[in-house]
């Protein structure tokens, strides 16, 4: 799965860092600096007896035209099973039901989730790897409102990927 940093005209793509039960390597993380909430979300993503871990992710803030709503921030998540020969399709449909179930009624005002089932390019020791894709957003007058809106939803997660791993959140 590793794949080195690229510095694109839309920015820098910092590659893939190993993150599997290792809170130094999540927390070192470009992408998340200032995200406290982003954090603790991969952290329970990356939890060394859960059953997921990241393997990409971006955050950002950018500028709306929707009414009240000045700004948005927005963020992916690729996420993997472990164990790699478990990437199937259907063990990440069963993710993305629980990623329903934990959000559910919480975006109505301003957010939205947008989930993926994807196949991947490669994983070692898999012939059809895939994986989820999850990005998560959040509307709001100013950028402080929307990551504050944005955090409730990721601690919603936090907690759902510690549950499907039976475990109590750290």
């Amino acid at each position: 799965m590793p794949y080195p940093g690229v510095q694109r005209e839309d920015g820098t793509n910092h590659g893939y860092r190993p993150t599997k039960g290792d809170s130094a390597a999540v927390k070192a993380i470009p992408e998340i600096r200032g995200w406290e909430d982003f954090e603790s979300l991969l952290l329970a993503i990356n939890h060394p007896a859960g059953p997921y871990e990241s393997v990409g992710c971006e955050s950002g803030c950018f500028p709306s035209d929707r009414g009240e709503a000045k700004v948005y921030v927005s963020t992916y998540i690729d996420i993997i099973r472990s164990e790699n020969a478990a990437n199937t399709p259907s063990a990440h449909l069963e993710l993305a039901v629980e990623i329903e179930r934990a959000l559910r009624g919480n975006l109505e005002w301003w957010g939205f989730v947008e989930i993926g089932i994807e196949r991947l390019k490669h994983l070692e020791g898999v012939e059809e790897p895939w994986g989820t894709w999850l990005r998560l957003g959040q509307y709001a007058p100013d950028e402080d409102l929307a990551r504050q809106s944005w955090g409730y939803s990721a601690q919603l997660l936090e907690q759902m990927f510690y549950r499907v791993a039976g475990l109590t959140p750290e």
